[in-house]
């Protein structure tokens, strides 16, 4: 009986120990940082893979880019506060473009895009001579 509570008190005191030095999980965004994340998908639903996503503040003109994984997915982590404008795009599909996104302190924000495929111009034009 006293082994039993030996061992049981000694795993206690362990743990007590391991605990305590645990340290808490750190956020991915720094307090002074904002975060922007989404998913690009075509006008269909399905998700572009490798959609190169741009994020350019309108006021400093600073830019930040990433592309989209295999899951159609983006993230544009430790982005300084400020008034955006979020763009996407990929080749054979339109180039999309959001204006006036705000991003606060500390926010984690969401904002999905739908590309729409590209529509082919073309221009002919006619002269003649008179």
């Amino acid at each position: 009986m006293k082994r039993n509570l030996f061992a049981f008190v000694s795993l206690a005191i362990a743990f007590a120990i391991i605990f305590s030095f645990a340290q808490p999980a750190v956020s991915q965004v720094s307090a002074a940082q904002a975060q922007l994340n989404g998913i690009v998908k075509d006008q269909n639903g399905g998700v572009i893979v490798k959609a190169t996503v741009t994020l350019r503040n309108q006021d400093t003109n600073h830019v930040v880019t990433a592309a989209t994984n295999s899951d159609g997915y983006y993230i544009l982590a430790n982005v300084p506060p400020g008034n955006y404008e979020l763009s996407a795009e990929y080749t054979g599909f339109a180039k999309s473009v959001q204006k006036d996104v705000v991003l606060r302190v500390a926010q984690v924000a969401t904002i999905d895009i739908a590309l729409k495929v590209a529509v082919a111009t073309e221009v002919i034009e006619v002269k003649t001579d008179a």
